[in-house]
């Protein structure tokens, strides 16, 4: 038989013709025509609702690695990648736009990243079949971080284009917000359950701290750290008056505190957090005034 003569077009050249949303099987004559010794080769295997349409690498009679398999009844395309006998997995495409993408070897394939129509990637972590979401990107520039295991991932992080960030606590469908950090370097601190989030500090780069008691939509000013006093208020929200000013003492700071705010001093230092204000106070008091060890010269 005659000899076929070399191919002009290239096993990548076909993998990404493959790859192309584009391409479409009625062009293999033509590449057949053209390259002989290397083309693409299609066909169809199983019955029912589970036949797929498969594409194929084509070295003259030789069938050579899996390229592709669309199945015929939903529309989902899956790509390979690797040598024959050892195609992996690493892409989906589904009917409503969706595209999933895998990393690893071949029956390890694990999935990395989700594309939605809308703009929207999901990033995942985790070895195949326990693939968790640990961050999503959306169009307009925000960017949510998660942890936990598949199926419980809670979101803990937001991060918005303006350089702001909210910070997360609690179980999956039920994350309260507890913290917002602006790009001005003020931080907000919040207390309450899921969308009844209230403010209750508000903490300034210059180091003032101005402390919120009430409902959401009603917190109001009682109390304000500045400049070495302690300055106290009274008065529905926007209407707040001073009412008291006193040296900001570590004695009147730590009176002037509430039980949520002792104990994230105390977790802050490494002090135990439990028991009653009293207990908070007493703790922090010993803590702040235990001497501090002096190096000894050598």
């Amino acid at each position: 038989p005659a000899a076929i003569p070399p191919s002009p077009l290239t096993e990548a050249i076909l993998r990404k013709y493959s790859a192309d949303r584009r391409a479409r099987q009625e062009h293999f004559p033509w590449l057949e025509r053209v390259s002989p010794a290397l083309c693409l080769s299609t066909g169809i295997r199983g019955l029912g609702s589970r036949r797929f349409e498969f594409w194929r690498l084509q070295r003259g009679d030789e069938p050579g690695a899996l390229l592709r398999e669309r199945s015929l009844q939903r529309g989902t395309i899956w790509h390979f990648t690797g040598e024959a006998g050892a195609e992996r997995q690493v892409r989906t495409e589904y009917a409503t736009g969706e595209v999933q993408l895998f990393e690893g070897e071949k029956g390890a394939e694990r999935l990395v990243r989700t594309d939605f129509l809308d703009g929207t990637i999901k990033h995942h972590e985790g070895a195949r079949g326990s693939e968790r979401v640990v961050r999503t990107a959306y169009a307009d520039g925000r960017l949510k971080h998660f942890e936990g295991e598949m199926g419980a991932e809670r979101k803990v992080r937001t991060q918005f284009p303006d350089g702001g960030t909210q910070y997360y606590e609690g179980e999956r469908g039920v994350e309260r917000r507890v913290r917002t950090q602006f790009p001005t370097g003020n931080v907000q601190y919040y207390e309450g359950a899921q969308n009844l989030e209230r403010l209750v500090r508000l903490r300034f780069p210059s180091g003032e701290v101005q402390f919120y008691e009430g409902e959401l939509g009603a917190e109001r000013c009682v109390r304000r750290e500045v400049a070495g006093r302690v300055y106290f208020y009274e008065g529905e929200k926007g209407a707040e008056a001073v009412v008291r000013v006193v040296q900001a003492t570590t004695e009147t700071r730590l009176k002037a505190m509430r039980v949520t705010e002792l104990r994230e001093e105390c977790g802050r230092l490494g002090l135990v957090t439990t028991g009653v204000k009293a207990d908070l106070v007493a703790r922090l008091r010993a803590y702040r005034s235990a001497p501090v060890p002096q190096c000894i010269p050598r």
